[in-house]
């Protein structure tokens, strides 16, 4: 393969059999941990690439509509050419700390879902430095603080996952997408079908932490019932008569 393809506003850029080349820098397929796409070639707009690089960072190859036809072709070809780790992206991993999904996302995020909590990181990437979450860091979010749980699917827009608290103080609290307590995926990522699989996860979690804060508090047991297990003790043999008259005392304040 000698293809080279070009995008207005963008950089162009040469794919080989095991390489491309852009901006004068020739990078080897095999060196790619990761694949990801934003949009596809159309009139308006380019299609855009993002593969992530062995030691860090990452490069945007831009396809415009010149190559439309060729877009998913180009695409699976980075993909089977590049060292991506064969295990699921959605790989579940019971057992290890309470961690119960590990997803790595687009626009620089990762979520590791836990029994009680979850916990939203963002890498520096292209991505990340757009939606101005670039310095976002690491967020635990426990269950029981969350008062909702939005999802939306993957289609012509990327997916996202967000645990809705009652704080106020967030980066983007208005967007859903690039919220700070939101998880952002595509189906290049994340499957949809895992991915609502997660959503159910985090949403049953979150209700059974609502139902236990609604459930009433057991009330506490009165003088007389304690004095009633204190003589069954008695009469097993369990305490001693001093002692249950010392008790007796205690609860009637005698």
């Amino acid at each position: 393969m000698n293809m080279t393809f070009r995008a207005p506003m963008c950089k162009s850029w040469t794919l080989t059999d095991d390489s491309f080349t852009i901006g004068g820098k020739t990078i080897l397929l095999s060196d790619i941990t990761g694949v990801s796409t934003t949009s596809k070639p159309t009139a308006l707009t380019n299609g855009v690439i993002t593969v992530t690089l062995a030691g860090g960072g990452s490069q945007i190859l831009a396809v415009g509509n010149k190559n439309a036809a060729q877009w998913e072709e180009i695409v699976a070809y980075i993909r089977e050419h590049a060292s991506i780790s064969t295990t699921a992206p959605a790989d579940i991993r019971p057992g290890e700390d309470g961690l119960v999904y590990d997803l790595e996302g687009v626009r620089g995020r990762h979520i590791r879902v836990y029994e009680d909590k979850a916990v939203i990181s963002v890498k520096a990437t292209v991505g990340s430095f757009i939606t101005g979450n670039i310095s976002d860091g690491e967020k635990t979010i426990y269950y029981a603080d969350c008062i909702g749980v939005q999802f939306k699917e993957s289609g012509l827009q990327i997916g996202y996952l967000q645990l809705e608290t009652a704080s106020a103080l967030m980066n983007n609290k208005a967007s859903n997408f690039f919220n700070e307590n939101s998880f952002t995926f595509d189906t290049t990522k994340v499957p949809n079908e895992k991915m609502r699989e997660v959503a159910n996860y985090v949403r049953q979690q979150v209700e059974a932490c609502k139902r236990q804060k609604s459930a009433p508090a057991a009330a506490a047991p009165s003088p007389a019932d304690e004095l009633k297990k204190f003589k069954e003790l008695l009469d097993m043999g369990a305490i001693t008569q001093e002692e249950f008259d010392a008790k007796k005392k205690q609860l009637l304040g005698l």
